[in-house]
């Protein structure tokens, strides 16, 4: 249907030209004959341009793509390997460390978005040291990874509680194209965007005798 476009309004241009000049509309004397052709003529040159602007515009999102892992199997293999600090594509998010002299650590989670992975250190040192990291985040090109919001962690007595970081809004601004040059695409002018969550994983370094109690199941451990 977008194909249809040019040559209907060229038709409808042509036509207000030719009643103008048989003079149908006798009222109207804003704009002579002259002025109408300029008018068809700078038009038909924007139409024309644009299609030249238009192969000039990147195929793709004006803002490039950021690689990313994929949200599961990527973070989860990175996360097993206890490899999440050096992979590319993976950014720390929040840090956090308690100190903890029990001997048996409940971990529970109120945020299913996050795998939980655990490792022992060499040495019993009494502190809980967690990490939270997510790969990269995108809408429609843009990267917006660094809005991304560490979950809520605390320690209550002998539990470690993850919590959602809750609801929260990123806007941004986005160039499309023009109606003109839309007509020369297969694109529409307005396009709903797609973009791509970021995978997450908190990685849980305890003591190296510190026992752990995982009722759901949530915990993976790093080489055990």
């Amino acid at each position: 249907m977008r194909t249809l476009i040019i040559p209907v309004l060229l038709f409808v241009l042509a036509l207000l030209v030719f009643l103008m000049r048989r003079g149908a509309f006798p009222t109207i004397n804003i704009m002579n004959t002259n002025s109408l052709n300029w008018v068809l003529r700078v038009y038909t040159a924007v139409l024309l341009s644009s299609v030249v602007v238009l192969y000039m515009l990147p195929k793709q999102d004006f803002a490039a793509s950021t690689t990313y892992l994929d949200q599961f199997t990527g973070i989860y293999e990175a996360g097993k390997a206890g490899k999440l600090g050096s992979t590319n594509g993976v950014y720390a998010k929040g840090n956090w460390s308690f100190e903890f002299s029990g001997s048996q650590l409940k971990i529970s989670s109120e945020y299913p978005n996050a795998l939980i992975f655990v490792q022992r250190k060499d040495s019993d040192d009494g502190k809980l040291d967690l990490i939270d990291y997510v790969t990269s985040s995108t809408f429609d090109g843009i990267d917006y990874t660094d809005k991304i919001k560490p979950p809520k962690v605390a320690l209550v007595r002998d539990e470690l509680i993850v919590k959602s970081p809750g609801p929260y809004q990123v806007d941004y601004v986005k160039f499309d194209k023009d109606f003109a040059a839309a007509q020369f695409s297969d694109e529409s002018s307005s396009q709903p965007g797609s973009g791509f969550l970021s995978g997450e994983a908190l990685v849980l370094r305890i003591p190296k005798n510190l026992t752990i109690d995982n009722p759901q199941k949530i915990v993976q451990f790093v080489g055990e």
